[in-house]
């Protein structure tokens, strides 16, 4: 529950922003391959993976748990890779 509410924070706080601040120096970067799926009981699961090192992907299981991890280059040029899972309590 407390990562859904994180998540829509720091969706609230992306969406607040003013078009110009968001796209300010950033560049279009291509999809190299993406996936999605879901089906009627509320599983799904979805991905892509960018030029630039950037990648995601997450699913929901049978169980209502969300797993996923994402990763993006830093400044270092190393890659960072973040695994989360979300379930009820």
């Amino acid at each position: 529950m407390l990562g859904k509410v994180i998540l829509v924070a720091v969706i609230g706080a992306v969406l607040a922003q003013k078009p110009e601040e968001v796209r300010s120096g950033l560049q279009d970067v291509a999809i190299l391959n993406e996936k999605r799926s879901h089906d009627v009981s509320g599983k799904y699961d979805f991905g892509f993976a960018a030029e630039d090192g950037t990648a995601r992907v997450e699913e929901k299981t049978d169980d209502g748990e969300v797993r996923g991890q994402y990763q993006y280059v830093n400044d270092d040029g190393e890659t960072v890779v973040v695994k989360y899972t979300a379930a009820d309590l």
